[in-house]
């Protein structure tokens, strides 16, 4: 199945709403990076559009940080914002929203892992491997999405074939997609 780079996925609303008053209160920007790095959805989102065709830097963007420093606290307010109206839109049901806690706690968790594992074996980019550990189960957020049952079993049975898919199209190279892809 074809995707779509700038994927529409349910965000944490809490996760949101704590990045858009950082935005108003002029945090740092580390500090608006670490806030929104914990989601999925506004990850996928952010690195999305600082790698495409009218951001295209001259290396890919790989941190929600590098993300922020490339867009500026306005517009990437403004993709918050844009985020939080679009979340509206996605009619849950309860079923649903707890697949959705557990879906965002066992990233959360992979993700602190990939970056401590990164620490510990010196390895360069702690950031982009705690990004990548947001990522590696991003299937099956399509999947809550997604209307067909078939395609809800397809995004979670090739979830690793689709976050290669996904950082490839990113830009985030070969080894980003590889991590993902056997994972």
């Amino acid at each position: 199945m074809d995707l779509a780079p700038d994927l529409q996925l349910p965000s944490i609303p809490e996760v949101t709403l704590r990045a858009l008053e950082a935005c108003q209160r002029d945090e740092s920007y580390r500090t608006i990076s670490e806030i929104v790095s914990v989601d999925t959805a506004l990850v996928s989102r952010v690195l999305a559009l600082v790698n495409s065709a009218l951001y295209r830097p001259e290396t890919p963007i790989k941190s929600v940080e590098q993300a922020l420093l490339r867009l500026g606290i306005r517009r990437f307010h403004t993709l918050l914002l844009t985020a939080a109206l679009r979340q509206l839109l996605f009619e849950l049901g309860g079923d649903e929203w707890q697949q959705l806690r557990d879906f965002w706690r066992h990233s959360l968790t992979t993700a602190l892992t990939a970056r401590a594992l990164a620490t510990l074996t010196r390895y360069q980019e702690p950031d982009e491997a705690f990004m990548l550990g947001m990522l590696h189960n991003i299937g099956e957020l399509i999947a809550v999405k997604t209307l067909t049952p078939e395609a809800q079993e397809y995004y979670i049975s090739h979830q690793p074939e689709v976050a290669a898919q996904l950082v490839t199209t990113w830009g985030l190279g070969a080894m980003a997609a590889d991590a993902m892809r056997y994972q």
